[in-house]
């Protein structure tokens, strides 16, 4: 088997061996530092998911406040983005934004990849959220053949057991961004019968 660039089996500690990376890919390229806040918004949702978030969400509360902007916002350090009563707050805060309001999230890049997909879900584009990713935490994963969504400390080139059809899968580098997932496929998908 050979070993090319990427990140190591979850299961194995080898790579898949039909994994190529690719030149071009739709995963994010996450800034080393914090975005600021874009200076045309009239009004900001700020959140932040774990500790490493609560400098880049008081920067960005120092910097709302002094543009004298409203602002809601919420820090939470242990919860995951799934949380229920989490993401109850947020479709609050979402709900009750109008135009030219700004969501701005900073947490592990699974996490806050979860939350922009139900921003947009909610209505909101783009050029509306602004994101900051603190660490990895685990990925969100789909599974091609059963559709189960779960989550794995897994990226692309990693091989998964799927909690729902049971087979193992490999991660593809690509992230369906309405269901902040990438894509998993068996690992002998490609092999002939």
């Amino acid at each position: 088997m050979t070993h090319e660039a990427g990140h190591p089996s979850a299961e194995t500690g080898r790579e898949h061996r039909r994994f190529v990376p690719s030149a071009t890919t739709n995963l994010p390229r996450w800034p080393a530092s914090a975005p600021g806040i874009d200076p045309q918004g009239r009004g900001f949702v700020l959140m932040g998911l774990g500790p490493a978030a609560a400098g880049t969400l008081a920067r960005w509360s120092a910097d709302v406040t002094a543009a004298g902007h409203p602002c809601r916002q919420r820090l939470d350090a242990s919860a995951p983005a799934d949380d229920d009563d989490m993401l109850a707050w947020l479709d609050d805060a979402l709900g009750a934004a109008r135009v030219g309001w700004r969501l701005m999230l900073a947490g592990p890049a699974g996490d806050i990849l979860m939350l922009a997909a139900r921003a947009r879900a909610a209505g909101m584009i783009e050029a509306e959220i602004r994101c900051h990713a603190v660490g990895q935490g685990p990925a969100r994963l789909q599974c091609v053949h059963c559709k189960t969504l779960f989550r794995a400390a897994a990226g692309p080139g990693s091989h998964v057991a799927c909690p729902g059809c049971g087979r193992m899968l490999v991660v593809h580098q690509h992230l369906s961004r309405r269901l902040a997932a990438l894509v998993a496929f068996s690992v002998d998908a490609e092999v002939s019968a």
